[in-house]
């Protein structure tokens, strides 16, 4: 596979995750019948989870779409191994990081009949921590994305001198 369309494939699998999850607090509103989340919720968890997404997609393109990259990329073969662990590490960890949205939207049960809840229990609360722990190990699925995809051409020249 080239270096480009494995490129484009991450680059397509994040954005596509981020609509996904996107899409899915919009509709938690409507899907979820205990009316736990409210309107009110929905923008800030949107705003939350764009935190995710966002960064990591500005790095992949702002690296691996300027034009003259773009024109090295497209004469790079990336061997079948780097090409499956490019993969299936992008794909554990989007997984992973909608689960986390999923759990945190649609399995924890919100007890909206206590008048004073800890704010630690609210979906806010439960969403922010989410947030937090993909991030904190966002860095695992993005670190070895540049090698896994072939690297640059920086990289190229050193790994063929060695």
């Amino acid at each position: 596979m080239t270096q480009s369309r494995l490129r484009m494939m991450i680059f397509g699998a994040w954005l596509s995750f981020w609509i996904i999850s996107t899409l899915l607090l919009v509709m938690s509103r409507w899907w979820r019948a205990d009316g736990a989340i409210n309107a009110d919720a929905i923008m800030p968890a949107i705003l939350s989870i764009t935190g995710i997404w966002l960064p990591a997609l500005s790095l992949l393109a702002a690296f691996w779409f300027p034009p003259d990259e773009q024109n090295k990329s497209q004469n790079v073969v990336v061997s079948g191994e780097r090409t499956l662990a490019a993969v299936a590490l992008t794909v554990i960890y989007l997984v992973f990081v909608l689960f986390l949205i999923v759990w945190s939207t649609y399995i924890v049960t919100y007890d909206t009949n206590v008048e004073n809840l800890p704010e630690s229990s609210s979906f806010a609360a439960r969403l922010d921590q989410s947030v937090k722990l993909a991030l904190l190990i966002s860095p695992i699925a993005l670190a070895p994305i540049n090698w896994l995809t072939g690297g640059t051409a920086r990289t190229e020249q050193n790994s063929s001198a060695a």
